[in-house]
Order: structure tokens, then C-alpha cells, then sequence
């Protein structure tokens, strides 16, 4: 298995539906190009393609937070990458991260959490479960074109966007979307039972912002304090943290305020050279 990686430097690193679900999967990953060229200009920055997501190639195995972590570490390993490393996850992705500064901790410096899941989420919200049912339709629907068709291109797109459209509706791409759905249940209870600890490291985690509307009904105002709360904790995993909420962005923070998080990323460069 060969996975897509990108190291870059001019230096010596209403919406919690199913939008929530599939966005670290599938849109953020292009949204977050200005961060990574940003923070290319203070340090060095790898992104990568989780397996069998965007250009990578599918893993034979599950996507178990173990072999997802497992596949990442290798992939650093063999890029003889420097250690220790400032770990950026978004939505999933900090999910992955938030085990692999457990499994790894001597590789870790410092964390950034981007409106990152959280272990409880599916107990929290149990009316908004993993959207397995869709998931499994996809895997259906997805070799006989359907994902194709609603989201063709035209001559006059950019090639960025075909680009984009290619790997998104390939079929690989979208099986192992629909994989990391069917896992969140069991790489939660994993999560759980041995959560983040970060002791003295720096962590900043990230919110989106959480303004309440006046047409919200009870069912979103209970889904934006169960996110408020389960944000907290995440950022109690640290006694050297910061919760910053971005008060101007959805969940892919990342496109609305990409400051944010390179301002983030600094900081922990910053305190990491001290």
C-alpha cells in the first residue's frame, strides 16, 4: 500500500449532522491548502491521505484507529520525517490524532484540535448517530455511478475542481469514506477507555462558533451544548491549553478562518523552539 503524502517548508511543520460526518473525509481535505501554504513559511508541514482517501491507495486492512495511526506513523517513519511533531486534526482527523498522541507520545510536541470529534459524541447526540445506513447505500450505489452523476463537471470548471471531483467520486475514495463511518462506533469505545493525555504539552483546541438562532428548536440548542461541553474536555487534556472558538466559521474552519489555525500552528512552533 502506498499513501499520498505532501511535505512542504521554506523553514526548518447547522452542522452537527451529516455534513459533520463526511466533511474530514471528503471536502476539508482541499480547504485546507491556504493553512498548509501559511505555515510552510515558519515551519515545515506534512498533509497526508489517510488510506484509500483522495490519491492513496485502499489499506487490506480495517479502519480501526490502530491501523489508521499505524499506517501514519510508518508513512513519517519512512519519509525519515523529524520527530518530535506538532499533530493539526480536523473533525475525524482529530480523532486519529488524539490516539495517536497516546500510541505515539514520545513522537508528539503538541497538538492542534480543529472542531475535532470526541469520544462521546455518539452518546451525547444519540440522535445524530454515524450515518451507517447512508453508508452502506453508498457502497451499493457508488460502482454503478450514481455519486458520479450528481456531481459531474463541465468544461468551463477549473482544473482544481475536476481534479477534486476526480478522487472524490472515485470509487475507493468513497469506500473508505463509508469505512471510517462503520468504524466510529468501535474506535470511540477505544478512545473512551483510554483517552487523550496530554500532561504539560501544548494543545489548542479550535470550535467553531456555537450562536445560537432564533429558529433553532430544542433539538439544535441541545446539539450545540452537548458540542460546547465535549469541546471543553478536549481541551482539559492539557494543563498547557487554549480553547479559542471562531466565532465567524462553520466547521471547516480551516476555509471560513484559516488564521486561525495557522496562528495556532505558530504558536505551538513558537513554544516548542523555546
Amino acid at each position: 500500500m502506498s499513501a499520498v503524502s505532501k511535505c512542504t517548508s521554506t523553514a526548518s511543520a447547522k452542522a452537527l449532522r451529516l455534513w459533520f460526518w463526511i466533511t474530514a473525509c471528503i471536502s476539508a481535505r482541499s480547504a485546507g491548502t491556504a493553512c498548509r501554504r501559511k505555515s510552510q513559511i515558519f515551519t515545515r508541514v506534512c498533509t497526508f491521505d489517510r488510506a484509500g482517501i483522495g490519491w492513496s491507495e485502499a489499506s487490506p486492512h480495517g479502519r480501526g484507529i490502530k491501523y489508521v495511526n499505524k499506517e501514519l506513523h510508518d508513512l513519517l517513519t519512512n519519509a525519515g520525517e523529524q520527530k518530535p511533531f506538532i499533530l493539526a486534526g480536523h473533525s475525524l482527523g482529530g480523532f486519529y490524532v488524539q490516539n495517536y498522541a497516546n500510541n505515539y507520545a514520545d513522537e508528539v510536541a503538541g497538538v492542534v484540535l480543529i472542531d475535532s470529534s470526541h469520544a462521546e459524541q455518539i452518546i451525547r447526540n444519540p440522535d445524530d448517530p454515524p450515518p451507517i445506513r447512508l453508508a452502506r447505500i453508498a457502497k451499493i450505489a457508488v460502482p454503478i455511478g450514481i455519486f458520479r452523476l450528481m456531481t459531474r463537471t463541465s468544461p468551463d470548471d477549473s482544473p482544481e475542481l475536476k481534479e477534486r471531483r476526480a478522487w472524490q467520486n472515485s470509487t475507493k475514495h468513497l469506500y473508505a469514506t463509508a469505512d471510517e463511518i462503520f468504524a466510529v462506533e468501535e474506535n470511540s469505545r477505544i478512545l473512551r477507555e483510554k483517552p487523550m493525555q496530554l500532561n504539560d504539552k501544548p494543545l489548542i483546541v479550535l470550535t467553531r462558533s456555537l450562536k445560537t438562532q432564533p429558529d433553532d428548536i430544542e433539538e439544535d440548542l441541545r446539539a450545540i451544548e452537548n458540542w460546547k461541553g465535549m469541546q471543553k474536555d478536549l481541551a482539559s487534556r492539557s494543563t498547557n491549553s487554549k480553547h479559542i472558538f471562531a466565532e465567524e466559521a462553520g466547521h471547516v474552519i480551516q476555509r471560513d478562518e484559516p488564521e486561525l489555525i495557522v496562528n495556532a500552528i505558530r504558536q505551538l512552533v513558537e513554544a516548542t523552539r523555546r
